[in-house]
């Protein structure tokens, strides 16, 4: 009996035995089944960081067979960059001895080369003694996530230091973020402005309900603004602002996103600017006036010279110098105002441009005899050089005869005695001439050279000025070419003489 008693009780325990074989199996079965399918990958490692197995997901994010990571250690793994294995057994190292190793990041690099970033989570496997037989790694995809915040960052940064002000609010006006710039130029931190109504920040004579706003927003797409803010301390100030509309997944309103710069110093330099307008408009009215009222007095002043010097054997010596003087002072101011007049007439477009066709080396031809004469006044020669001779314009001949004789005159006057002054006309283009006047002069500084062309612009200080001019001459020779459809400048190195240059349509 006793004998059978024990084979029971062996049976008993044999049964029982059994019985948790098969729990056993059937929770082998489940964590199989998670480490097959598990979202995040997987690895195994023994005690020498050697890898014992690792999961599907790892396979399918980094392109490795199991056959060519098993069996491998972590200083030889193929996706690890040297950096990395470093940081690998580092931490796995620590985790072996005992020590919390918390979640870190590491930097992956699959088997087609591209880099990915892991989130890595490790704990040892221990035995039923405590003694640590395993390491098992889990390791998340954060490569999206981290492009999305580095993105963040860098949008982040931009709308931080962006010198426009950028505000958010809900549908009820609420304010629930805005930049620096938006809290600076208001006066108030960014604490103190979420919650705030938006409409506390503007004109009380200008708010308009957001109700509108957004309604218009629906039509329009986005809301072009300008009108007044206030600041903390109730000043007002103007501001430009952009408004669109905030919408949900569904396209549903969730709030409005403005934008708005603070065009303070903008409207305050229009206003100089306006002012300056005003002043010019005044003087050149004035200089406009002036040289009519002028005009026939110093006629009858020249008219006088002439008769009287006619007279002149009835004259004293002084008599006579003083006559001359009388004339030419007169002939030269009727020259400054015969220059004003030209220039107001220019700016209000009330001159006449009268174009015909003719044959420039005709018309260069023409006028050498009065360019010799002037540049005898200093013992020069006019070279002329002229590319084609069949060159044929359609143009205003008198106005292009002004421009050059005032170009040459220039080079004359402010160049050395003796120097040859080169008429050059070429054809750079089909449809275009270019007429250069090139002179042995001491050339123009670069800083100065964008002067020339400037109303009343002059090169030499008023007080030191070895030559007489309004600094008219120039500025009408841009009118003329201008309005002849073509451009002017000149070209100069100092100590090596100036060309200026224009150039003109055939047609």
């Amino acid at each position: 009996m006793g004998e059978v008693k024990k084979n029971k009780k062996i049976s008993n325990n044999s049964s029982k035995y059994d019985g948790d074989i098969e729990t056993m199996r059937q929770e082998l079965e489940k964590y199989k089944l998670v480490f097959k399918h598990s979202p995040e990958a997987i690895v195994i490692l023994d005690k020498k960081g050697n890898i014992l197995d690792i999961n599907k997901r790892l396979q399918d994010w980094l392109g490795y067979k199991p056959d060519e990571v098993i069996g491998n250690n972590l200083l030889k793994l193929p996706f690890l960059s040297k950096m990395s294995k470093v940081e690998v057994m580092k931490k796995f190292a620590a985790r072996m001895l005992g020590k919390k190793v918390p979640p870190y990041e590491l930097e992956f690099i699959t088997k087609s080369g591209e880099k990915r970033i892991g989130l890595i989570q490790a704990s040892p496997v221990k035995d039923a003694n405590g003694k640590i037989i395993q390491d098992l790694v889990m390791i998340s995809d954060i490569t999206d996530r981290k492009l999305t915040e580095k993105e963040i960052k860098k949008l982040s940064f931009i709308v931080e230091q962006s010198v426009d002000g950028m505000v958010i609010t809900d549908l009820e006006a609420k304010i629930v973020y805005a930049n620096n710039a938006f809290t600076k130029m208001h006066g108030y931190s960014l604490q103190e402005m979420l919650g705030l109504k938006l409409e506390k920040l503007h004109n009380p004579e200008q708010i308009r309900s957001f109700r509108e706003i957004i309604n218009q927003i629906k039509i329009k797409g986005l809301l072009a603004d300008g009108h007044e803010h206030l600041r903390r301390d109730g000043a007002p100030f103007p501001i430009l602002s952009s408004i669109s509309i905030l919408k949900d997944e569904e396209e549903k309103p969730i709030g409005i996103f403005e934008i708005c710069r603070d065009i303070t110093e903008k409207k305050e330099t229009e206003e100089v600017i306006k002012k300056f307008r005003e002043i010019d408009k005044v003087k050149d009215e004035f200089l406009n006036v002036a040289a009519h009222e002028l005009k026939t007095p110093l006629t009858c002043i020249i008219g006088m010279s002439e008769v009287v010097k006619k007279q002149q054997h009835n004259l004293t010596i002084g008599q006579q110098s003083s006559i001359n003087i009388i004339y030419e002072e007169a002939f030269r101011l009727k020259r400054v105002i015969g220059q004003i007049l030209k220039v107001t007439r220019f700016e209000s477009n009330k001159t006449i441009i009268e174009k015909e066709p003719f044959n420039l080396a005709d018309f260069i031809k023409s006028i050498l005899p009065t360019l010799n004469i002037i540049a005898k006044k200093s013992e020069s020669e006019i070279d002329i050089k002229l590319e084609d001779k069949k060159i044929k314009l359609i143009s205003d001949k008198e106005k292009i005869n002004e421009v050059i004789y005032n170009l040459v005159d220039n080079a004359i006057k402010y160049g050395p005695k003796k120097q040859t002054i080169t008429l050059q006309i070429t054809r750079p283009e089909k449809d275009k001439i270019k007429i250069e006047v090139i002179d042995q002069g001491k050339g123009i500084p670069v800083s100065l050279q964008k002067k020339v062309f400037v109303k009343f612009g002059q090169l030499e200080p008023s007080l030191s000025r070895t030559q007489e001019g309004t600094g008219l001459g120039l500025y009408i020779c841009k009118l003329i070419i201008e309005q002849l459809g073509g451009q002017i400048g000149v070209k100069s190195e100092e100590g090596k003489g100036s060309t200026f240059y224009f150039t003109l349509p055939i047609k």
